[in-house]
């Protein structure tokens, strides 16, 4: 396991969160997407499969990107 969680925490975890029309996974409490550790994890316990993890990362990288941009030009004005 990448975090230090048992695979009861992990699933309780999962359960807190869902795949949208994607194949994205997101948390429901903040339709973020979770760190790479966890999505690691999940992939490990068998409840996403490659594509949803590697789609995830990918998407989790470009939203933060996006949001440090939109973050930095707001600063600067």
């Amino acid at each position: 396991m990448k975090t230090n969680y048992t695979d009861r925490e992990l699933m309780k975890y999962f359960m807190d969160s869902y795949i949208d029309g994607d194949h994205i996974v997101r948390w429901r409490s903040n339709d973020q997407i979770p760190f790479q550790d966890m999505l690691a994890d999940f992939r490990e316990l068998g409840l996403i499969d490659e594509d949803a993890q590697l789609g995830s990362s990918l998407l989790r990288e470009r939203e933060d990107e996006e949001f440090w941009t939109k973050h930095n030009q707001q600063e600067a004005k």
